[in-house]
């Protein structure tokens, strides 16, 4: 018996534009925020430690508190429970600085480490909400976070590095609206619509799928 080729395709996650689409109050501007979860490696044990060595940035963490292994008394961090995703543009609007710390071993609820295979979802949120985003320098995103260009790359647990980037952004040190530009336009080629599209027409390369122009028969 022939053994058929089975057809894999390997997409990140995505989102949704127009739930983003929401006045932006900036109420937070020189605030940075993390939302996600509190499991090893995603980085708020870095955001504590950035937090004890600079007194002026402030953190709003977002996360199931449960998963803490201790509590917080760092007075410019506030940790707030976790939130409901369709929360999380309005949350968002309110700041203008995200950070994603990720180290290099990262766990979700089990004991896999994420690092070489996972495509954050709050990604694609802080880009379609055009914040200026502080990331982790890792590979496994590097194809949709560009340097300079829609964020700030640092390597890994560089404390001091990571201040003074967050500095130079609170101090209006560096291209504020170049980065907030492009982080947007990154979101827009990056759609659960336009995903979809990538799916169809990998598997169906004898009909092209064009949502934005109506056309679906196959």
């Amino acid at each position: 018996m022939q053994n058929k080729k089975k057809k894999f395709l390997i997409l990140d996650d995505a989102v949704n534009i127009d739930d983003f689409k929401v006045n932006r109050s900036l109420k937070y501007k020189k605030t940075c925020v993390y939302i996600g979860s509190f499991f090893e490696g995603k980085g708020v044990e870095q955001i504590f430690r950035l937090a004890k060595i600079n007194k002026n940035i402030i953190f709003h963490v977002y996360g199931e508190k449960k998963f803490l292994n201790e509590k917080i008394k760092i007075n410019n961090v506030k940790v707030f429970d976790y939130i409901t995703y369709n929360k999380v543009p309005k949350i968002l609007s309110k700041y203008e600085i995200a950070v994603m710390p990720y180290q290099s071993k990262v766990k979700g609820r089990s004991s896999i480490n994420l690092e070489r295979y996972m495509s954050p979802l709050k990604m694609f949120d802080y880009l379609a909400a055009r914040m200026i985003i502080v990331a982790s320098n890792l590979k496994v995103y590097k194809h949709i976070l560009k340097d300079n260009f829609n964020c700030k790359l640092i390597k890994i647990n560089e404390d001091k590095i990571w201040s003074d980037t967050i500095m130079k952004i609170i101090e209006n040190k560096i291209n504020k609206s170049k980065l907030k530009k492009n982080a947007y336009k990154t979101a827009v080629n990056n759609t659960w619509e336009k995903r979809c599209v990538k799916i169809v027409n990998y598997f169906y390369k004898e009909k092209k799928f064009n949502f934005n122009n109506n056309i679906y028969e196959r």
